[in-house]
Protein backbone atom coordinates (compact mmCIF):
# COMPACT_ATOMS: atom_id res chain seq x y z
CA UNK A 1 0.00 0.00 0.00
CA UNK A 2 2.54 2.54 0.72
CA UNK A 3 4.75 1.39 -2.06
CA UNK A 4 1.14 2.59 -4.25
CA UNK A 5 0.83 5.63 -2.69
CA UNK A 6 4.16 6.96 -3.07
CA UNK A 7 3.68 6.05 -6.73
CA UNK A 8 0.38 7.16 -7.61
CA UNK A 9 0.06 10.40 -5.23
CA UNK A 10 3.90 11.69 -5.55
CA UNK A 11 4.62 11.68 -9.15
CA UNK A 12 7.32 13.73 -9.61
CA UNK A 13 7.94 14.61 -6.24
CA UNK A 14 11.43 14.63 -4.99
CA UNK A 15 12.53 13.70 -1.58
CA UNK A 16 15.65 13.77 0.00
CA UNK A 17 16.59 10.46 1.79
CA UNK A 18 18.38 12.17 4.67
CA UNK A 19 15.46 14.32 5.47
CA UNK A 20 12.16 12.82 4.83
CA UNK A 21 8.92 14.87 4.97
CA UNK A 22 7.48 15.53 8.55
CA UNK A 23 3.82 14.63 8.01
CA UNK A 24 2.11 11.18 7.91
CA UNK A 25 -0.15 10.28 5.28
CA UNK A 26 -3.45 9.26 5.98
CA UNK A 27 -6.80 7.48 5.08
CA UNK A 28 -9.88 9.65 5.17
CA UNK A 29 -12.77 7.64 4.68
CA UNK A 30 -16.30 9.63 4.17
CA UNK A 31 -20.08 8.75 4.41
CA UNK A 32 -21.24 8.95 0.68
CA UNK A 33 -24.48 10.13 -0.76
CA UNK A 34 -25.47 11.21 -3.56
CA UNK A 35 -25.29 14.94 -4.92
CA UNK A 36 -26.77 17.12 -7.39
CA UNK A 37 -24.04 17.50 -10.32
CA UNK A 38 -25.43 20.72 -11.50
CA UNK A 39 -24.11 22.37 -8.95
CA UNK A 40 -21.05 20.74 -8.59
CA UNK A 41 -17.65 22.42 -9.52
CA UNK A 42 -13.73 22.26 -9.62
CA UNK A 43 -11.69 25.37 -8.83
CA UNK A 44 -8.29 25.89 -9.84
CA UNK A 45 -5.86 28.11 -7.56
CA UNK A 46 -2.48 29.09 -8.07
CA UNK A 47 -0.47 30.66 -5.89
CA UNK A 48 -3.75 31.52 -3.79
CA UNK A 49 -5.32 32.95 -6.46
CA UNK A 50 -8.61 31.58 -8.00
CA UNK A 51 -7.64 31.30 -11.42
CA UNK A 52 -9.91 28.44 -13.19
CA UNK A 53 -13.75 26.89 -12.85
CA UNK A 54 -14.85 24.13 -14.53
CA UNK A 55 -18.10 22.34 -14.06
CA UNK A 56 -17.56 18.49 -13.03
CA UNK A 57 -20.74 16.81 -14.36
CA UNK A 58 -20.13 16.79 -18.30
CA UNK A 59 -23.82 17.13 -18.96
CA UNK A 60 -25.07 20.50 -20.55
CA UNK A 61 -27.47 22.53 -17.77
CA UNK A 62 -29.16 25.15 -19.86
CA UNK A 63 -29.29 27.56 -16.96
CA UNK A 64 -25.28 27.68 -16.58
CA UNK A 65 -25.33 29.43 -19.30
CA UNK A 66 -26.73 32.72 -18.28
CA UNK A 67 -24.65 35.37 -18.07
CA UNK A 68 -26.00 36.59 -14.51
CA UNK A 69 -26.05 32.81 -12.94
CA UNK A 70 -22.33 32.37 -14.45
CA UNK A 71 -21.18 35.89 -12.39
CA UNK A 72 -23.19 34.40 -9.03
CA UNK A 73 -21.01 31.12 -9.63
CA UNK A 74 -18.06 33.00 -10.10
CA UNK A 75 -18.47 35.68 -7.09
CA UNK A 76 -19.52 33.11 -4.72
CA UNK A 77 -16.66 30.45 -5.53
CA UNK A 78 -14.28 33.64 -4.76
CA UNK A 79 -15.92 34.30 -1.77
CA UNK A 80 -15.63 30.95 -0.47
CA UNK A 81 -12.20 30.96 -1.39
CA UNK A 82 -11.02 34.13 0.14
CA UNK A 83 -13.37 33.62 3.83
CA UNK A 84 -13.24 30.27 4.24
CA UNK A 85 -10.14 28.28 2.58
CA UNK A 86 -7.62 30.98 2.62
CA UNK A 87 -8.17 32.29 6.31
CA UNK A 88 -7.52 28.44 7.19
CA UNK A 89 -5.48 27.01 4.63
CA UNK A 90 -2.01 28.06 5.24
CA UNK A 91 0.26 25.30 3.32
CA UNK A 92 0.85 24.65 -0.23
CA UNK A 93 -0.49 27.68 -2.65
CA UNK A 94 -0.96 26.07 -5.42
CA UNK A 95 -4.16 23.56 -5.40
CA UNK A 96 -7.42 21.73 -6.42
CA UNK A 97 -10.41 21.89 -4.82
CA UNK A 98 -14.25 20.51 -5.69
CA UNK A 99 -17.41 22.27 -4.33
CA UNK A 100 -20.92 21.48 -4.36
CA UNK A 101 -22.93 24.79 -4.63
CA UNK A 102 -26.25 25.59 -2.83
CA UNK A 103 -29.48 25.76 -4.46
CA UNK A 104 -29.58 29.28 -5.01
CA UNK A 105 -25.91 29.47 -6.02
CA UNK A 106 -24.66 32.03 -3.41
CA UNK A 107 -22.55 29.74 -1.13
CA UNK A 108 -20.33 26.89 -1.37
CA UNK A 109 -19.24 23.26 0.46
CA UNK A 110 -15.86 21.80 0.20
CA UNK A 111 -15.92 18.55 -0.80
CA UNK A 112 -12.76 17.61 -1.74
CA UNK A 113 -9.04 19.10 -2.49
CA UNK A 114 -6.44 17.72 -4.92
CA UNK A 115 -3.00 18.36 -6.05
CA UNK A 116 -2.33 21.23 -8.77
CA UNK A 117 -1.32 18.35 -10.72
CA UNK A 118 -1.89 16.77 -13.93
CA UNK A 119 -2.95 13.55 -11.61
CA UNK A 120 -5.89 15.58 -11.39
CA UNK A 121 -8.27 15.71 -13.86
CA UNK A 122 -8.47 19.43 -15.29
CA UNK A 123 -12.24 18.40 -16.89
CA UNK A 124 -13.16 21.71 -18.94
CA UNK A 125 -9.49 23.16 -18.66
CA UNK A 126 -5.81 21.45 -19.78
CA UNK A 127 -3.01 22.40 -17.66
CA UNK A 128 -1.49 24.88 -20.71
CA UNK A 129 -4.94 26.62 -20.90
CA UNK A 130 -4.93 27.28 -17.18
CA UNK A 131 -1.52 29.07 -17.34
CA UNK A 132 -2.45 32.26 -19.08
CA UNK A 133 -5.57 32.34 -16.42
CA UNK A 134 -2.47 32.50 -14.47
CA UNK A 135 -0.52 35.05 -15.99
CA UNK A 136 -3.36 37.29 -16.79
CA UNK A 137 -4.37 38.19 -13.37
CA UNK A 138 -8.16 38.56 -13.90
CA UNK A 139 -10.87 37.27 -13.11
CA UNK A 140 -10.99 33.61 -13.25
CA UNK A 141 -12.38 31.97 -15.90
CA UNK A 142 -15.61 29.35 -15.52
CA UNK A 143 -15.82 26.46 -18.26
CA UNK A 144 -19.16 25.60 -18.87
CA UNK A 145 -20.67 23.10 -21.26
CA UNK A 146 -22.37 25.63 -23.45
CA UNK A 147 -24.42 23.01 -26.05
CA UNK A 148 -25.37 19.31 -26.11
CA UNK A 149 -23.01 19.18 -28.62
CA UNK A 150 -20.40 20.34 -26.98
CA UNK A 151 -17.60 17.59 -27.37
CA UNK A 152 -17.26 16.83 -23.60
CA UNK A 153 -20.73 16.32 -23.34
CA UNK A 154 -20.59 13.36 -25.44
CA UNK A 155 -17.73 11.83 -24.35
CA UNK A 156 -18.07 8.79 -21.93
CA UNK A 157 -15.48 8.07 -19.34
CA UNK A 158 -13.47 10.87 -17.18
CA UNK A 159 -9.85 11.13 -18.48
CA UNK A 160 -8.55 9.50 -15.07
CA UNK A 161 -11.13 6.95 -14.66
CA UNK A 162 -8.54 4.08 -13.55
CA UNK A 163 -8.92 6.34 -10.50
CA UNK A 164 -12.55 6.06 -9.47
CA UNK A 165 -12.20 2.18 -9.10
CA UNK A 166 -11.14 -0.10 -5.84
CA UNK A 167 -8.36 -1.84 -7.22
CA UNK A 168 -10.25 -5.24 -6.10
CA UNK A 169 -12.75 -4.37 -8.89
CA UNK A 170 -10.02 -3.68 -11.61
CA UNK A 171 -8.44 -7.21 -10.72
CA UNK A 172 -11.59 -9.08 -11.08
CA UNK A 173 -12.44 -7.42 -14.73
CA UNK A 174 -9.31 -9.31 -15.39
CA UNK A 175 -10.51 -12.21 -15.80
CA UNK A 176 -10.95 -13.60 -11.91
CA UNK A 177 -14.44 -14.45 -11.34
CA UNK A 178 -15.64 -14.13 -7.48
CA UNK A 179 -14.02 -16.91 -5.61
CA UNK A 180 -10.80 -15.73 -6.71
CA UNK A 181 -11.62 -11.90 -5.38
CA UNK A 182 -12.73 -13.43 -2.13
CA UNK A 183 -9.36 -14.48 -1.58
CA UNK A 184 -7.57 -11.10 -2.18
Amino acid sequence: MECELEDAGFEGFQCDPSNPPSYQLELVLRKWYPIDGSREFRCFVREGRLIGISQRDMNFYDFRNEPETQQKIVEALQCLLEEKIMSKWHGQQNYIFDVLMTRDLSRGHVLDFNPYAPLTDSLLFTYEELLPAFTRGSTPELRVIDSPLHPAATRNAPAHQHNMLPIEALVLSSGRDIDEFSYL
